[in-house]
């Protein structure tokens, strides 16, 4: 009995990854495949091969450039997401203030003071 649920599970799974699937955006070599006349391999000239490997590899890159502007304009806004784990951190790039108001040191002893109230974010 086991051995079926196992493998219909297997087979349910599948089917569902399956359908997340996306294809990729292949645009970029379209794009340069019409503007520079690739036909394939052998019916294209290697000048014309030379210019559609160019044209997509500029593309892309260009496209890297951009897509890398905008996550550093994001991140100048939100620096807390450039470290990890400081996304959530409520506290993270505040001023912190010392929760000792005073020391006293006498011969014997070390008398320490605290304040009475501090905010969560400024402990030291």
């Amino acid at each position: 009995m086991k051995l079926i649920l196992a493998i219909i599970f297997l087979f349910v799974g599948t089917v569902a990854s399956a359908q997340s699937y996306t294809k990729p955006d292949n645009s970029i070599i379209f794009f340069c495949k019409d503007k520079h006349e690739y036909n394939g391999i052998n019916n294209t000239t290697t000048k014309n091969m030379m210019l559609f490997a160019t044209c997509i590899s500029e593309m892309k890159g260009d496209s890297l450039r951009q897509k890398n502007a905008q996550q550093w304009e994001f991140i100048k806004a939100n620096p807390e997401y450039r470290f990890p784990g400081q996304s959530l951190n409520k506290c993270f790039a505040k001023p912190r203030e010392r929760i000792v108001k005073r020391v006293e040191q006498t011969k014997n002893s070390v008398v320490v003071y605290y304040k009475d109230k501090t905010n969560p974010c400024l402990q030291f």
